[in-house]
């Protein structure tokens, strides 16, 4: 099942799927989800205050 996203940044997109789909996942793919997330978010941050 995919969530139609019209959100301006992919990372809120990330996390709004996660939160509709929460329910049906388990807690595993939930914390998979999150740590990729969180991964993306520092790596972003990063590469932005490197520059």
């Amino acid at each position: 099942m995919l969530v139609n996203c019209y959100l301006p940044s992919q990372t809120l997109c990330l996390i709004m799927s996660v939160l509709i789909l929460g329910h049906e996942c388990q807690p595993f793919l939930l914390q998979l989800f999150y740590q990729i997330i969180r991964s993306r978010y520092f790596l972003k941050r990063y590469i932005t205050s490197s520059n």
